[in-house]
């Protein structure tokens, strides 16, 4: 990626909705790719990607609203700096928005879009 790529993803992140819970979302999961982060964050390997638990991670950001904590991880996920899996209770990958939310869980993960900001 260049570096003017890179600069336009910068401005891009300085212009979303929530840009401190933002920045808090990617460099948490920034310290989990990196074997960083509380052992307390649960983690979902596929296809040899790792993804990272949405509520484990809430709980460690300074913002105690979960509200704002959702609004910020949408914002990147619409931006696309970070990509979601969605695993349904029965264990079953789940395609779009397809999916009970009061019995999924959601894992996140960084994007190349994120990453070119953060190495």
């Amino acid at each position: 990626m260049t570096s003017n790529e890179r600069i336009k993803n910068l401005q891009e992140l300085s212009t979303l909705d929530r840009q401190s819970m933002c920045m808090q979302f990617l460099l948490l999961l920034n310290l989990c790719d990196k074997g960083l982060a509380p052992s307390e964050i649960k983690s979902y390997t596929l296809n040899e990607k790792t993804y990272f638990d949405s509520k484990t991670m809430k709980e460690h950001l300074a913002e105690s609203s979960l509200a704002n904590a959702h609004k910020g991880l949408y914002a990147l996920y619409q931006a696309h700096f970070i990509e979601r899996l969605v695993v349904d209770k029965n264990g079953e990958i789940a395609t779009g928005d397809n999916y009970q939310r009061n019995t999924a869980m959601i894992y996140w993960r960084l994007t190349e879009k994120a990453r070119s900001l953060l190495d």
